[in-house]
């Protein structure tokens, strides 16, 4: 879900006054619309920004948050909805996907800013944090170092959920082409950290690029040691030359990527292996890469190729 600046909207509302309804998906069992952690906002002037799904299932949501919100006395509401006809627990969704969603309804009003005021500012940083919703409310705690995730609790007398925040998966683009630009926007929208590099000054594609959170021009032998390692790591090589395709590859290959990929057709693909054999690099090692890049769909233009490999990413990422 793309959130940028979710927290922000909310914390400017609650400032003039306005309140509201944070509707956040929990538990979610067999086939469903959005995951655990997906997350809405309903004014009291029928805005809502966010999705938890969209369809039936999202407006009966909504309509729910609005009634939610006349009860000053109420501040958490649980709901479950099922989206198979046949299914008697639950509230009917209209959907017919198959699945089970919970869902907490949580009034925002005065009483959230200090945490909404955490939340906005610790999201405007990215700095990892933790959210705690329960029947008496939200809560958040701020953390050093964490992994993405949530987790739901509930017995006959409490619940909690939490939900680790503001951990972005990290996209690497070595290379500042065509693609380069087409593929930091299609992942802006997807919630991902973006640091491109290139080793040419001046290129106009670099300049462009206002999607990307870090922008820099460096010999590829200088690659920073920075360079985010590990889960939700992903780095992603489109050099502009075949050699610096090969180094730079060389470069990443032993190391610990949730993803790591690069650009050509079957013909450079089918060369470079062989370079990189004859240089000692193993099988093995080169299985992991994902060369060719992308998910093949016929793409020929730049955005085409990015939509490509955006598949691809989403893929490794939601199915490991």
């Amino acid at each position: 879900m793309h959130n940028n600046g979710f927290w922000a909207e909310i914390q400017s509302r609650l400032s003039k006054n306005d309140s509201g309804v944070l509707v956040v998906m929990v538990q979610a069992t067999g086939s469903g619309p959005n995951a655990p952690g997906a997350k809405m906002a309903v004014w009291t002037q029928s805005h809502a920004m966010g999705t938890v799904g969209g369809g039936a299932s999202e407006y009966r949501l909504m309509e729910m948050a609005k009634t939610f919100g006349d009860d000053p006395e109420v501040h958490t509401r649980l709901v479950t909805l099922n989206h198979d006809a046949s299914e008697t627990s639950g509230e009917p969704s209209g959907a017919i996907c198959g699945g089970t969603q919970t869902f907490v309804l949580l009034r925002l009003d005065a009483g959230d800013h200090a945490t909404v005021d955490a939340l906005a500012k610790a999201e405007a940083q990215q700095r990892p944090t933790r959210l705690l919703i329960t029947a008496l409310g939200m809560g958040f705690q701020p953390l050093d170092t964490a992994q993405p995730g949530s987790n739901w609790k509930q017995n006959t007398d409490y619940w909690m959920y939490e939900e680790t925040l503001f951990i972005p998966p990290v996209l690497t683009i070595i290379g500042g082409g065509h693609v380069s630009l087409a593929l930091s926007q299609i992942m802006a929208d997807l919630d991902f950290k973006i640091q491109v590099f290139d080793d040419r000054s001046g290129v106009a594609t670099m300049q462009k690029n206002s999607f990307a959170h870090h922008l820099e021009t460096l010999d590829y032998a200088n690659l920073p040691d920075s360079i985010s390692l590990g889960n939700d790591s992903y780095v992603v090589i489109m050099t502009h030359a075949h050699r610096a395709d090969e180094a730079v590859l060389k470069r990443f290959i032993d190391l610990p990527l949730t993803y790591l990929g690069l650009m050509g057709s079957e013909k450079k693909v089918a060369q470079l292996r062989r370079n990189l054999l004859l240089e000692g690099v193993t099988p093995e090692q080169l299985n992991r890469v994902h060369m060719p890049i992308g998910v093949s769909i016929g793409s020929q233009t730049p955005h085409e190729i990015a939509v490509s490999i955006a598949a691809e990413l989403i893929r490794v990422r939601r199915k490991g």
